[in-house]
């Protein structure tokens, strides 16, 4: 059986990053039995043997690493300073060997160390660019004291209106798995993962992703096909994703894989979720905006003020500061004004049957933090409706059993977060319903039961 010389050489090069230690321990060691040396001879011949033998096997970690180079998927400027910085350190060490052997014209002491540590600072800065080609071009640096510390693991959100699926979730799971083959300095099957934008040019075969489609996309393929395979990633043996990091991967490309859309933004299944929740504590549930919010304590005399007009008070949970108000009685402009007291802990108000007016209305769109507000069974007109408009965080409304008709659904169209609506008993016609529901179409409008057989 013949032999194919480029896989021998191929097969000898990948011992270079075994190899290459040789030559640094050696030369190292020579340094070090060069400094035990200045106040004794006694180690003079073991510095010129470890010079000798570090540049022999400086020569054999040169050939095996140009072996290595013709794999390719390295990044040819680094590697080009990489292999000159070790054929430079290689030389030197030869240079530096002869001058400690007194066999050139150069014995000064003063030569030989300037020979020396130029050397092994040519080592070392062989050994980064040797160490960038396969892991990047910031691994020596990455975690120094005195450097900047880069970081894949960015800090999580704790609300998913603020979590980027891609930077936050998939690309710490390819910086942790992928990018030691796949970056600038490295780039395995012409793939380079150290981005966004470099994930999506994708390799020598074409495209890694088949955006809304994980199993026609070869990234998720290569993760997940038989460990046994040689085309499986990661390879050589190392550790493969777990289950959890695959399929959010998988999610990430059936919902687009963009590197722009936040986890509220897209369909997130029961699995994703608590996965999201167990590994990230990212509670996926849409929360009340009562769970969001924050307001300062109430005063003492605004409590006893509101109580004294009549007013049930109650603390909606405790560590919360907001509160619910109940009038179980009509209730008056003066009344109303006393609530003003309390204006940022008010964010439930039942003002319901309280014989409550357009100009009562107006007075309680002066509580910023209303999220629910009763005002049925009351005597106002579209006019109330207007006033409410601006209360950012309204949530749910109920008007039913009041005399309003389809003019007043034009401000319930401008409140913005609105979810919730109840409108039986009005005035509103189902066609003027009809028109709110096609601009608002996730706005839930309850019109109560009706019975079309009865009503002919």
């Amino acid at each position: 059986m013949l032999l194919d010389a480029s896989n021998l050489a191929l097969f000898i090069g990948r011992f270079h990053p075994l190899v290459v230690h040789l030559p640094i321990g050696f030369l190292v060691l020579a340094a070090l039995l060069e400094i035990f040396s200045w106040h004794t001879n006694r180690f003079k011949q073991a510095v010129r043997l470890t010079l000798f033998l570090g540049f022999v096997s400086a020569v054999i970690a040169v050939i095996f690493g140009k072996l290595l180079a013709n794999d390719g998927g390295y990044n040819e400027n680094l590697l080009e300073s990489h292999e000159h910085f070790g054929i430079m350190a290689m030389v030197l060490s030869f240079v530096t060997w002869l001058i400690h052997t007194e066999m050139t014209p150069i014995r000064s002491k003063l030569a030989f160390r300037a020979s020396l540590w130029i050397m092994l600072g040519l080592v070392s800065l062989a050994g980064h660019l040797g160490g960038g080609l396969t892991h990047g071009e910031n691994y020596l640096t990455q975690y120094a004291p005195f450097f900047k510390k880069a970081t894949k693991t960015p800090t999580i959100p704790q609300s998913a209106d603020s979590v980027n699926i891609y930077a936050h979730l998939i690309e710490p799971i390819l910086a942790k798995n992928c990018v030691t083959c796949h970056n600038d300095g490295k780039t395995n099957g012409g793939l380079n993962m150290v981005s966004f934008e470099k994930l999506q040019k994708g390799g020598d075969n074409g495209a890694v992703i088949t955006t809304n489609d994980a199993h026609d996309s070869e990234l998720f393929h290569r993760i997940t096909m038989d460990n046994q395979s040689e085309k499986f990633m990661p390879p050589d043996g190392r550790r493969p994703l777990n289950y959890n990091d695959i399929q959010l991967i998988a999610w990430w490309i059936n919902t687009d894989a963009t590197d722009t859309a936040m986890v509220s933004e897209v369909e997130t299944t029961d699995e994703i979720k608590a996965i999201l929740l167990k590994n990230y504590e990212l509670d996926t549930r849409i929360k009340p905006l009562v769970e969001t919010l924050t307001a300062p304590a109430i005063s003492p005399e605004a409590l006893e003020a509101i109580k004294a007009k009549g007013f049930a008070i109650n603390q909606l949970a405790d560590g919360n500061n907001l509160v619910e108000i109940t009038a179980t009685d009509a209730v008056t402009a003066d009344m109303l004004e006393t609530l003003l007291l309390a204006k940022d802990q008010i964010t439930w108000l039942n003002l319901s049957d309280t014989d409550l007016t357009d100009d009562g209305v107006k007075i309680i769109s002066q509580l910023p933090m209303l999220t629910r507000l009763r005002i049925e069974k009351n005597p106002i007109s579209e006019v109330a409706l207007t006033y409410l408009e601006e209360l950012a965080y309204l949530e749910s409304l109920n008007i039913y059993a009041t005399p309003i008709t389809d003019k007043a659904l034009e401000s319930i169209k401008n409140m913005a977060a609105l979810k919730r609506v109840y409108l039986w008993q009005t005035k509103t016609t189902k066609e003027g319903i009809d028109i709110l529901k096609q601009s608002r179409p996730k706005l839930e409008i309850d019109t109560g039961f009706s019975f079309p057989e009865l009503e002919n």
